[in-house]
């Protein structure tokens, strides 16, 4: 599938982080890295409703390349209203944690 590039979100010595469309409109983020990146061959694998879905993950050789679901957020907590939100949060990243580790 061929995806064309919206914007690049982070550049730097570990590899590109763009995001990036499809045909279909559909958004998704690209990232290429540097080398072999078993984690992310590994989350390919993994499903789970706090975290993005890797829709495609491969090493050529020289790099990694995934493609994954984009979650349009700030990335902080600012969005949290009070302590309830907050304390709710932690409590699923401590799930999504319980999930990848088992």
């Amino acid at each position: 599938m061929e995806y064309q590039l919206i914007e690049v979100l982070d550049n730097d010595e570990n590899g590109i982080v763009e995001l990036v469309e499809n045909e279909k409109g559909q958004r998704y983020v690209r990232r290429t890295m540097q080398g072999k990146v078993e984690v992310y061959l590994a989350l390919k694998q993994l499903s789970h409703k706090f975290l993005p879905e890797i829709i495609y993950a491969e090493f050529d050789g020289e790099q990694t390349v995934t493609i994954e679901e984009y979650v349009n957020s700030k990335g902080d907590l600012s969005c949290l209203k009070d302590e309830g939100e907050l304390v709710n949060a932690f409590g699923e990243l401590c799930e999504v944690l319980e999930f990848i580790h088992a």
